[in-house]
């Protein structure tokens, strides 16, 4: 039997496990993503309950074997970046994809569990499309699917700047035709040394996107699909809001 008593954590997800338990995904310094059972959380005493929240760092313990192990300890461990708007949905973002893409009880390079967190903090100070690209990039390269994207995938030859490109998935960087639609060459080489100049943002986000296709299968994201949704909502009521006739206010007594 497999016995920790102390590591750090964030939670990714939680979920209810039979009755009165909670199945608790969590991202762990050392050992990786984690399945873990927290008995009783759900009950009268369920005190971990409140603990057990995403963008929290936790100090956990376990104790089990095989695909789900009996979580023995959680308690605080810092103080927890403030994720406002948008940076939380992103930040959902960042757990589906370490859900999605990290087995179970592996474990993975440290600085995979440092970038987690310096992708919050980022989140936090508003910086949210250079912190989605940038763990987008760093995670690709620590799962072994990194790009080239400052040479071409099938000559080695360099990217030129003022040159257009395609990104092909499993490949890399290709050459246009002439009559081809393609991202500038520009926008291949600032990925390339992380300059998040914000007019390559848009391209950058295409390339790295279509990079994890291949990895996530055919299932959306359920982080996109509910942010896309949101986004729609929050539209549509401004919209309505805007054709809507302002109201005469009344006067208000002296």
């Amino acid at each position: 039997m497999m016995r920790v008593d102390e590591a750090a954590a964030w939670v990714l997800h939680v979920r209810p496990w039979r009755d009165t338990s909670l199945l608790c995904e969590l991202f762990t310094a050392g050992h990786g993503r984690l399945g873990t059972i927290v008995k009783g959380a759900r009950g009268r005493r369920g005190s971990r309950r409140a603990l057990l929240q995403p963008f929290r760092p936790l100090l956990v313990g376990w104790q089990g074997r095989g695909e789900l192990a009996t979580l023995t300890r959680v308690e605080p461990a810092g103080e927890a970046p403030q994720l406002e708007g948008d940076a939380v949905h992103a930040g959902f973002y960042l757990n589906e994809l370490l859900v999605r893409l990290l087995p179970r009880n592996q474990p993975q390079p440290p600085e995979m569990f440092v970038l987690y967190q310096e992708s919050l903090s980022l989140l936090a100070a508003g910086e949210m499309e250079i912190a989605l690209r940038r763990f987008e990039k760093r995670l690709l390269e620590l799962l072994g699917y990194g790009y080239r994207f400052d040479r071409l995938a099938d000559s080695g030859q360099p990217v030129h700047e003022a040159r257009l490109y395609r990104f092909q998935p499993g490949v890399g960087v290709t050459a246009c035709g002439e009559k081809e639609v393609g991202i500038p060459g520009a926008h291949f080489l600032a990925l390339a040394k992380e300059d998040w100049r914000p007019e390559a943002l848009t391209s950058h986000r295409r390339i790295l996107q279509a990079a994890l296709v291949p990895l996530l299968g055919d299932r959306p994201l359920r982080s996109r699909t509910v942010y896309r949704a949101m986004r729609r909502l929050v539209e549509a009521h401004r919209e309505v809001r805007d054709r809507t006739p302002a109201m005469h206010a009344t006067e208000s007594p002296e």
